[in-house]
């Protein structure tokens, strides 16, 4: 489950679109279809944080990607990152 957000931070776009692609990226327009890149984020590292908030080390899981090839996941000093194989 996902908590609803209380108020809608000031200055934020009314409406989003959100792009997931099969590259594990994100894109994320706003108002007038500007690009709004403070909230483009991989989905795969949001799904790798899931994990983590799950207690799961997420280095113990594969990840396939939509299109068949798989996704590597290393970490780096602040966290995690990915790549395609």
């Amino acid at each position: 489950m996902t908590p609803k957000p209380k108020d809608k931070p000031a200055g934020k776009p009314e409406q989003l679109k959100v792009y997931l692609f099969p590259n594990g990226n994100s894109a994320v327009f706003g108002d007038n279809d500007e690009q709004v890149a403070e909230f483009q984020t991989s989905w795969l590292l949001l799904f790798v944080q899931h994990l983590v908030n799950q207690g799961v080390n997420p280095l113990d899981v594969t990840y396939h990607m939509p299109d068949g090839r798989k996704a590597s996941l290393f970490e780096i000093e602040d966290g995690y990152n990915w790549s395609i194989e």
